[in-house]
């Protein structure tokens, strides 16, 4: 069932109609005093804002009308169909980096995450034969890296402010690099952020940053079309989006995810 986005408005034209019914009803009673009563629940959104919000309570992500059986084969699949060149092991490496995230929690979610993925990069880190960068590492005009695109600059800021030891610890047991010596005191930031970039151009790496990201966004906002979204923008991104009257839905980075999915074959 697809979320409609004129929901929180129905909501509101509801809630309107119910009022002005009311008005009518007691201005039109002469032997009532004409008094406009509360004729909902108190919990009943008031505003659009209070109507978007009261939808995200219900919607969270949209379901895909079936199960996945076998999540590696799922994903190895759809991943093929941008990347035919796809080693086996980069669909290893997601699925265990979507369990220990617990990023495959419901199978929606997993699909968000498959299809953020096909948007970011074709499930690529290297651009593959026949492309005109052809073993190239996948980088934006804007510097981006790899299989997530993540920013060096992202990296490091994550690496030096927001992973803890503990943290760390798990990422390595996962399969990525240390990477303590990127925040080595003899270097500069401007060096690190370097340094970061090269360690984002191990696909591993890439890859379990990434769901650690993810994971972090989601504790913070358990809203999947909202993560996806401050993934794209950054946090306060998403928040003026929405500020401006943009319905999420409509963003053209969910828009752009759905358009992947649709040619992979899954409609969500």
């Amino acid at each position: 069932m697809k979320k409609n986005n004129n929901i929180p408005m129905i909501i509101m034209l509801i809630f309107a109609s119910t009022m002005i019914f009311k008005i009518l009803y007691t201005s039109t009673n002469t032997n009532k005093e004409v008094v406009v009563e509360h004729v909902v629940d108190d919990n009943f959104p008031k505003t659009f804002d209070e109507a978007e919000a009261y939808m995200d309570s219900i919607f969270d992500v949209e379901p895909i009308g079936f199960t996945i059986s076998n999540n590696f084969d799922f994903i190895y699949n759809k991943f093929k169909v941008f990347n035919p060149n796809l080693d086996s092991s980069t669909a290893v490496i997601f699925n265990n980096v979507c369990s220990f995230y617990k990023l495959d929690s419901t199978d929606e979610m997993l699909v968000w995450c498959i299809g953020q993925i096909l948007l970011e990069s074709g499930a690529k880190q290297y651009y593959g034969c026949g492309h005109p960068k052809e073993g190239k590492l996948v980088e934006s005009y804007v510097g981006a890296v790899g299989f997530s695109q993540i920013m060096p600059l992202t990296a490091y800021e994550y690496i030096t402010k927001k992973i803890s030891i503990e943290d760390a610890t798990c990422m390595v047991d996962l399969g990525c690099e240390p990477f303590d010596y990127i925040v080595d005191s003899t270097y500069t930031k401007s060096e690190s952020v370097y340094i970061s970039r090269e360690w984002l151009s191990n696909e591993t790496n890439n890859i379990i940053l990434w769901g650690y990201i993810m994971r972090s966004k989601l504790d913070r906002r358990p809203n999947m079309i909202k993560v996806l979204v401050s993934y794209n923008t950054g946090t306060t991104g998403m928040i003026n989006y929405i500020g401006g009257g943009g319905l999420l839905t409509d963003h053209k980075y969910i828009k752009g995810i759905k358009n992947k999915l649709d040619y992979a074959g899954v409609n969500i």
